[in-house]
């Protein structure tokens, strides 16, 4: 994570809108009876942001301004955990499974982030931006929405843990 090129955009952009765009849950009948120490979750993100041109107008009917729209997309689900005997068999070729594992649950919802470009900013920056500042402005939307999804479902809560980037530079 390039902290300076983080700290540019912080210093020019400023956050407009967060827009719950759309959301899916499905739970599998099979869920019932699992106990929790045999489910798996994974976790799934994928962020695409776009600068848009003279995308917001001022109260002088002439001036115009830029925004940064950053879509991410946020997914959990629940797989039936294989166990360690039933891999060695799977292994051994004595046990057939299908490629994909079952799918107890999963969650996907997707935000629209916008921001107000207040001055110049590089590509690198925004890149770095999205990837880290607007997932965590989103996160504690998304963790409202998996917890009250979970709740009226009445399925195990899926973790999800405090943000942390996974871009290590």
């Amino acid at each position: 994570m390039n902290q300076e090129a983080i700290r540019e955009a912080i210093d020019n952009l400023e956050l407009l809108n967060i827009k719950l765009r759309g959301s899916s849950f499905q739970v599998n009948e099979e869920i019932e009876g699992v106990i929790r120490a045999d489910m798996q979750q994974q976790s799934m993100l994928h962020i695409e942001g776009e600068v848009i041109d003279d995308a917001l107008e001022s109260s002088n009917a002439q001036k115009t301004a830029n925004m940064l729209q950053v879509k991410i997309t946020l997914g959990t689900r629940y797989i039936l955990k294989i166990d360690n005997s039933l891999k060695d068999k799977v292994k051994k070729g004595h046990v057939e499974t299908s490629s994909e594992p079952t799918e107890l649950a999963k969650i996907e919802a997707t935000f629209l982030l916008e921001y107000l470009i207040k001055g110049e900013i590089n590509d690198s920056s925004i890149k770095e931006f999205c990837e880290f500042n607007s997932v965590h402005n989103c996160w504690s939307f998304w963790r409202e929405h998996v917890f009250s999804v979970c709740q009226k479902a009445h399925i195990p809560v899926f973790s999800i843990p405090f943000f942390k980037s996974t871009n290590n530079k």
